[in-house]
């Protein structure tokens, strides 16, 4: 009994040394923003709304470069939208995403548009198997499915508690 008692001693004084822990480290908050240039896809009328499926390429902070998917449906209000992304980094790690928002005036359609809205960050792959957070997104739509976009707010890093 000594003996295991001194074993598990010199371990937790190991952890101690190395500066590990044996407990997951907490999530930290760090700020995220970033920019994208962007155009539709495809574009089909459902029962729904407008779905539309965008590509886009820009940088981030946490991120560097990266390409996002863009899945999302206008309401037929044509003022409401709301949808899901996915942000794949140059190493392969993906960030998933929920948003929506609104773009006043687009059935006018006199651009450019501001449009706006909020995401939660939902996870992803890599290493952002555990992110969290969420923001803002402010962006212009150009007309023929071309359009800028604009994030901010804060993403969480580490194992969420």
């Amino acid at each position: 009994m000594h003996a295991l008692r001194t074993t598990a001693v010199s371990v937790g004084v190991a952890f101690v040394l190395l500066g590990l822990s044996a407990r997951p480290a907490a999530a930290q908050t760090v700020p995220f923003h970033g920019q994208t240039i962007g155009h539709d896809v495809n574009v089909a009328f459902e029962a729904t709304g407008i779905h539309i499926v965008a590509e886009a390429a820009g940088t981030g902070t946490g991120l560097g470069r990266f390409t996002e998917t863009i899945d999302y449906i206008l309401s037929y209000d044509l003022i409401n939208f709301a949808g899901t992304a996915t942000i794949t980094a140059a190493d392969g790690s993906e960030l998933f995403l929920e948003f929506d928002g609104q773009i006043p005036g687009f059935a006018d359609q006199v651009f450019p548009l501001p449009y706006s809205g909020t995401f939660v960050l939902t996870g992803g792959t890599g290493r952002f198997r555990s992110a969290g957070g969420s923001g803002v997104l402010d962006g212009i739509d150009h007309g023929g499915g071309l359009f800028d976009l604009g994030f901010s707010g804060y993403r969480q890093i580490g194992d969420k508690k």
